[in-house]
């Protein structure tokens, strides 16, 4: 079982850590954390005076996600718990939605710890300069009242089924940079071009490589209609906010990699 600290609690520490009925022979000290989760929520119900408290991530774009769940009072002997259990729910929720804004509503005591714990020193400082490079904003958490958490509203995107007419599709690699020139979704030219990106401080080295690339695919065809690509690494808005390709990069620099895809 993996114990990682968290202000002075592990996850040995956590009151909620039940034994699972099939013991792993080769981790004798594996202790799934859904049946904790179980185990939390079934103890706050059985108290009867749980606390209700709802957590909403926003995105840029103004997208919220929202997850509710219930918590011990500060009165109540296992409140101490409280702070473990909602950790673990807000570190799960940050990487699978993401966001630069959270809001915690219902419990200030819970509210306050997670500032500490995203704050500066704290034990997810890592995760909230991760998010506040991601989306280009200050990591926040607001503390709030359970009536004042947004409410969820995530905006649809329709993404593929597009195949007619002329196309260019590229695939950025950490050896090499993969470029088709596509017609009515049928592949009239492929080719891999070898690169080292890693390596690379100058941003003019990725820009010049891959509006190459295009270029070559691009003089297969009469015309382009539309060009997509994929890479490792977090984009938004078709800026690449962190990836490994372009780890290279001056801090002060990489704004021409993030503005590379669009012009």
């Amino acid at each position: 079982m993996i114990k990682k600290s968290l202000f002075g609690v592990s996850m040995a520490d956590f009151k909620f850590n039940q034994k699972p009925a099939i013991v792993p022979p080769l981790d004798g000290d594996f202790r799934p954390p859904v049946l904790a989760n179980r185990a939390y929520r079934s103890s706050v119900q059985a108290s009867g005076i749980g606390v209700r408290l709802a957590i909403a991530v926003e995105r840029l774009d103004g997208s919220i996600s929202r997850y509710e769940t219930s918590v011990f009072p500060e009165s109540h002997p296992d409140a101490g718990e409280n702070k473990f259990y909602v950790e673990r729910i807000v570190k799960f929720l940050l990487w699978q939605q993401g966001g630069w804004r959270m809001y915690v509503g219902g419990s200030s005591a819970v509210g306050l710890h997670l500032r500490a714990v995203y704050g500066p020193g704290g034990d997810r400082q890592f995760d909230a300069a991760f998010m506040s490079r991601v989306y280009g904003q200050p990591f926040e958490i607001v503390i709030c009242d359970y009536a004042d958490v947004p409410q969820a509203s995530v905006r649809q995107l329709a993404l593929g089924g597009h195949l007619k007419g002329n196309r260019i599709g590229f695939d950025l690699g950490a050896s090499d940079l993969k470029v088709s020139a596509v017609v009515d979704g049928e592949a009239i030219f492929s080719t891999e071009i070898e690169w080292q990106p890693v390596e690379q401080t100058d941003p003019a080295y990725h820009i010049e490589k891959i509006r190459s690339a295009l270029d070559i695919a691009a003089s297969k065809l009469d015309h382009v209609d539309a060009i997509g690509g994929s890479s490792a690494g977090v984009y938004i808005n078709n800026r690449p906010r962190i990836a490994s390709l372009y780890r290279g990069i001056p801090e002060d620099q990489f704004h021409l990699i993030e503005e590379m895809f669009i012009k």
